[in-house]
């Protein structure tokens, strides 16, 4: 029988910017502390892949703000509110073959007189 498989190792996902921000300016290169040179957007994939313990991530969080450009993301514009559909128009009514007999025009005087009271 074959050992029992290891359990994953976690993964330090570290976000450079901070968390639920993002880079702006990810060909933009800086220098870290140690010497070492990257753009932006390498330090936030290698942070994505958990290459930086949390107190490396918050030290480079706190370096690249503005060269990076990190901001919070942008929301998609809300689309205009849109009207319902109108229901198709319907066809004009063909005549009947019977015409329909005329009305009365109205009479100007009452014709009978009121009751009285």
């Amino acid at each position: 029988t074959r050992p029992p498989t290891p359990e994953p190792t976690p993964v330090d996902f570290c976000s450079v910017c901070g968390e639920g921000r993002e880079i702006t300016t990810p060909d933009e290169e800086i220098r870290l502390p140690d010497g070492r040179e990257f753009t932006c957007g390498e330090l936030e994939e290698a942070g994505a892949n958990g290459e930086f313990n949390p107190e490396v991530c918050d030290i480079i969080e706190d370096i690249i703000e503005e060269v990076c450009g990190c901001s919070d993301p942008t929301e998609p514009p809300t689309p205009p509110p849109t009207r319902p559909p109108t229901p198709e128009p319907t066809e004009m009514p063909t005549p009947d073959d019977q015409p329909t007999p005329p009305t009365r025009p109205p009479t100007a005087e009452p014709t009978r007189p009121p009751t009285p009271e």
